[in-house]
């Protein structure tokens, strides 16, 4: 994993496609974030998050430049 140049948040790299790929998301703790690129990406982590029962927000930044998933 990276971190976004602009604001530090976490960005998932490009993983292979496999069972348990979204399994880190039980370890994040409150206040941690997540930030894709793409929509794609942005929709299967918040549905992962959704099936681990996480409490979490879903949104696209202001200025358009992607999306994130902060853990609460």
């Amino acid at each position: 994993m990276e971190r976004c140049h602009c604001c530090g948040q976490i960005k998932p790299g490009k993983q292979l496609k496999k069972k348990g790929r979204w399994t880190f998301l039980k370890s994040l703790t409150v206040g941690e974030a997540l930030t894709f690129d793409n929509w794609l990406e942005h929709e299967r982590a918040r549905d992962a998050a959704r099936h681990y029962n996480i409490p979490h927000k879903a949104f696209k930044h202001t200025d358009g430049s992607g999306y994130s998933l902060v853990i609460s």
